[in-house]
Formats: C-alpha cells, structure tokens, sequence
C-alpha cells in the first residue's frame, strides 16, 4: 500500500510541476508575441521610442475596434490610455515625414490595422461553435435515453472550449 501512496504523491508532484511549466511556457509564449507587436511597430515608425509609448498606441488603437486581437497581450496595467504617451508617438512621426500630426495619426493608424494573426478568429469561432452543437445533441441524446431508461454509455464530449489565442509570429 504504501509504494501505491507514493505512486500517488508522486503523480501528483508531477501534476503541479506540468501546471508550473505550462504557466511558464506561457508567459514566455506571450512576452515573445508582445515583443514581436513592439519591433513591429517601432520598425515601422524608425523613430526612437520607448515600450510604454508603443503600447499606449497600440492600446489607443485597441479601443478603436477590430483591433481587438492585441489585448490578449495588454497587460491591465497597460491599458492605462496614456494620452501623452500617444501624443508624443505622433508628433514625433509627424516631425519626421515632415507631415501633419492628423496625417501621422492616419498613417500609424493604417499600418496598425493591416496587422492581422496569423490564425484565423472566424475558424476558431467555427470549432467553438461546432463544439456547442455536438454537446447540445449529446444532451439531447442523454435526455432521451432517460426518458427510456435505457442504460448505455454516454460519450464524453466536454472537452474543454480553448480560448482564442491571436498568433502573430
């Protein structure tokens, strides 16, 4: 019994070691995409600029939608609009390209939106919504063999639904 108790223990101290690697491959999966979304846009800019100005456009481009697909990697406490921030990104492009600040707004805004994931949220959407249809006719299938009384095994189908995950390299 007691090499069984142990089995478990150690099953179990792998467990929590699989989570801790999972939550840190994560967080290195999501520091990798947000620093490609930062390169990206200040290559584009060539002007020089700190992370915190980058996100704040990005975070004021995230608020004016479909840009939705950058804040899964927004931290809360990056989603502070930050006004100046935004400001000095397109006055300094502006200066730049010898340009109006409007047009600076025009043009970054522009680039912003041609950056799309590489996976598709409409395929996601599609699985998720197949998904649901195949659990709502096991529910079916289950009620009505209840109302049989007919004892046969059901099929597990609560597989978990995965959220959309935006890739971007």
């Amino acid at each position: 019994m007691s090499s069984e108790a142990e089995l478990l223990s150690q099953l179990e101290e792998l467990r929590k070691k699989q989570k801790e690697m999972e939550i840190t491959n994560n967080k290195i999966r999501i520091s990798k995409q947000k620093d490609y979304l930062i390169d990206k846009l200040r290559n584009f800019l060539g002007i020089e600029m700190s992370d915190e100005e980058i996100i704040a456009v990005y975070n004021e481009s995230y608020l004016n939608p479909p840009h939705y697909h950058f804040s899964y990697y927004l931290k809360v406490e990056d989603k502070d609009n930050k006004l100046l921030f935004i400001r000095i990104v397109y006055n300094r492009f502006a200066r730049k390209h010898n340009i109006r600040y409007e047009d600076s707004y025009d043009v970054i805004r522009e680039f912003i939106s041609k950056i799309k994931p590489l996976n598709d949220y409409n395929e996601w959407r599609r699985k998720y919504e197949d998904l649901i249809i195949k659990k709502q006719q096991q529910q079916q299938l289950n009620m009505s063999r209840n109302r049989q009384n007919i004892k046969q095994p059901s099929e597990d189908i609560s597989e978990d639904i995965p959220e959309f995950v935006p890739l971007f390299c």
